[in-house]
This record gives structure tokens, C-alpha cells and sequence, in this order.
């Protein structure tokens, strides 16, 4: 089992649309960064996905993943929670290392 990091100390609010549409009613659940992101590395995310998702998070406090059948908003559940660059891939990279991958993900650029 890997090791608790500052990501799952992070709360997002999870909005799930199982048409693919992201209008009219999403129903939103509240779970930590952390527990996010390794449900998406089970379901076969590699480090580009996750950077692809985690940065843009962090420091803009939401993003939308697209699946095959529907879509998903993630949103920080406490806006004050914006990190910089830097910060944002420190603490994936902490993440990453946590969850038992070996090498150092090379950050997008």
C-alpha cells in the first residue's frame, strides 16, 4: 500500500455526466486527489494522463477528463487550494513516487 502524500490530503469534487455532456444535472461527490488518481492509474492513466490532469487541477482548480462514455469534472473543493507550477508537479512527482512507480516522470513541457 503506498504512502499518504500532500495529494490525498487535497479534497476535489467529482462531477460525473453519463451521457458525455457536462450541462444540465451532474451529480458532484467530494474524494481526495490522491484516491482520484490512483482509480485512474487501475484503470490504465500513465504519467503523461495524470500530468495531463493533475497540473492543470492545481493550478487552475478544475479540469474535465473525457472517457468513452461519459465525461468528469474535477474542482478543487477549496479554490484557496491553487498551487504554482513548481509546486503542482512536486507534488505528483511525490504522488508518483508513493504509488510504487520506480522512475521519476519526465513533466510535459
Amino acid at each position: 500500500m503506498s504512502s499518504s502524500t500532500v495529494c490525498d490530503s487535497i479534497l476535489v469534487k467529482q462531477g460525473l455526466s453519463p451521457q458525455g455532456k457536462m450541462s444540465g444535472q451532474i451529480s458532484f461527490s467530494t474524494v481526495s486527489l490522491g484516491t482520484r488518481l490512483r482509480e485512474l492509474l487501475d484503470m490504465g492513466y500513465g504519467s503523461d494522463d495524470l500530468y495531463g490532469i493533475v497540473i492543470p487541477l492545481l493550478m487552475q482548480g478544475k479540469v474535465r477528463i473525457d472517457h468513452a462514455e461519459r465525461s468528469e469534472r474535477l474542482e478543487l473543493e477549496d479554490p484557496a487550494s491553487k498551487q504554482t507550477r513548481s509546486a503542482a508537479i512536486q507534488n505528483f512527482e511525490e504522488f508518483w513516487a508513493a504509488a510504487g512507480n520506480p522512475q521519476r516522470p519526465d513533466p510535459p513541457a
